[in-house]
């Protein structure tokens, strides 16, 4: 049985009770042009990204395990900072048409239910 509450997820049998904690966090505020990086806390080894709904890639903090994005051409405006240690994925140049107003979502591989999300919003020269 599990149960989801404040993106935490008790999964509960006779012998074990299992709690995952998954938070996405943003590096303050999203400027046009400046990087910006998303980062996942969780003890999951393995989550997928997501960018309005639309799977982005994952990223793994196991051994041997690679970060990959799902469009090859992603790799033009984000990155992954320190794979295979942490989930942080980074925005290299925020762009208004691009990044303002999109949902991004990480969450459980398995669990799709253990997730956490942030709509970004990109302030414009003058606006700072």
């Amino acid at each position: 049985m599990w149960r989801c509450q404040d993106n935490i997820v008790q999964s509960v049998n006779s012998h074990l009770t299992l709690y995952v904690i998954i938070s996405l966090k943003g590096s303050g505020v999203a400027i046009q042009d400046k990087e910006y990086t998303l980062e996942c806390k969780t003890s999951l080894k393995q989550i997928h990204w997501y960018k309005d709904n639309i799977y982005f890639g994952e990223s793994n903090i196991q051994n041997g395990l690679n970060c990959i994005f799902n469009q090859e051409s992603d790799r033009n405006f984000y990155e992954y900072k320190n794979c295979g240690a942490e989930h942080k994925l980074t925005i290299k140049s925020i762009d208004y048409y691009r990044d303002n107003g999109k949902m991004w979502r990480c969450q459980d591989n398995i669990v799709q239910s253990v997730n956490s999300h942030l709509t970004l919003y990109v302030i414009t020269a003058g606006e700072e």
